[in-house]
């Protein structure tokens, strides 16, 4: 009978250590896959930052006329030729959707209407705010000459349940737009 009781707690403590070693495994590769995610969403926030910064430059390029089109704090469109070679200007835009549940707000970059890059989703909404020649926030076409650009970009955690985490990496930057100050 002793025996008998001996075996059947060795079984029990031996399934209690077999269900931890697999739900710490779970766990190890759960973290393994955020971490992994985490670093293809810092990757590919920073591709899409050092796109739209190279648009950015562009701002003003061979345009003997009004370069920015228009100036919201969620949106941008301006023209510009997009190399020395253009006999033509390209209107390109930076455009922000309406926000869709579960993905969040949707930004694309557009090139005379057209769908270049995106959509990427933004855990907030894009933000754009306009700076003149001496640093003072303006909302005029003509005296914009620089802008700081805000966006976060967002993953939601593998693990779900009641700790659903969403990984967020926030890119802030400012582009000063020198073809215009050499108007």
């Amino acid at each position: 009978m002793v025996s008998l009781l001996d075996v059947l707690g060795a079984t029990v403590i031996g399934t209690i250590l077999l269900l931890s070693m697999i739900s710490a495994q779970y766990n190890i590769q759960a973290m393994g896959l955020d971490i992994q995610m985490y670093v293809n969403l810092f990757d590919i926030s920073d591709h899409v930052t050092s796109i739209l910064e190279s648009y950015l430059a562009k701002v003003g390029f061979g345009v003997d006329t009004t370069a920015i089109i228009a100036a919201a704090p969620d949106s941008f469109a301006f023209r510009a030729k997009l190399s020395l070679g253009d006999s033509t200007f390209s209107t390109l835009s930076v455009v922000q959707g309406d926000s869709i549940p579960d993905k969040g707000y949707p930004f694309q970059l557009k090139r005379n209407g057209v769908t270049e890059l995106g959509p990427f989703y933004l855990s907030n909404s894009l933000r754009f705010t306009y700076y003149d020649a001496d640093g003072n926030t303006t909302s005029v076409l003509a005296n914009i000459r620089s802008v700081k650009s805000e966006m976060e970009f967002f993953y939601a955690s593998l693990r779900g349940g009641i700790n659903i985490r969403k990984y967020k990496h926030r890119i802030t930057f400012w582009k000063y737009f020198k073809n215009l100050y050499l108007d």
